[in-house]
């Protein structure tokens, strides 16, 4: 009882050390935060602020969103909808992030599932295609253009994507993956 209570002092004590340091201001005051864009190789724009002397100051300053938090919401939001049976929704998200990041492997994969879902199957065998000419190890794309080319009767296109991705998927963390192209490959042999 008495650990408890005192590892509850420290917490509070903690937490308001770090809401003292979080409220307190260091930046000069004459000083104004601007950003300019900054080229770093990254898969996506990235915006570093720049603190530079203002001739008039003024204490606006712009808040939006991290290219990064607004393309993990997209791309979740895409797998939401999928998840759901909103394939519609679904393209558009994953659509959105692609033109954010058009090198994104898991998006192009992403809208081949949705388009699969509405039966658009020369679009999703696109997206297939191009998820697997950026990521050549995604084992999830060969699978699924595997099925698909399982439904279009290319039979022999088919089982060679299924073995693909066999080979492709991690042994333990992907067992159910693996036990699933394992019986499709036996259905289709």
């Amino acid at each position: 009882m008495r650990l408890k209570f005192w590892i509850y002092i420290v917490g509070l004590l903690v937490s308001g050390i770090f809401v003292y340091g979080c409220s307190t201001s260091l930046i000069n005051s004459t000083a104004i935060p601007t950003l300019e864009t900054v080229s770093i190789s990254t898969p996506y724009p990235t915006v570093a602020p720049i603190i530079t002397p203002s001739a008039t100051n003024t204490n606006t300053v712009e808040v939006t969103p991290t290219p990064p938090t607004t393309l993990l919401f997209r791309y979740t939001r895409g797998v939401r909808y999928l998840e759901i049976g909103a394939p519609e929704e679904a393209i558009s998200e994953f659509t959105l992030v692609i033109k954010m990041v058009p090198d994104f492997a898991q998006a192009y994969h992403g809208r081949g599932l949705a388009y699969y879902e509405k039966e658009n199957y020369e679009k999703a065998m696109e997206d297939y295609n191009k998820a697997i000419e950026l990521k050549p190890d995604l084992a999830d794309a060969f699978k699924d253009r595997g099925k698909l080319q399982e439904a279009l009767g290319e039979t022999d296109k088919a089982i060679a994507d299924l073995q693909k991705a066999l080979v492709l998927y991690h042994n333990i963390r992907d067992a159910r993956d693996i036990l699933e192209v394992k019986s499709m490959l036996e259905f289709l042999k």
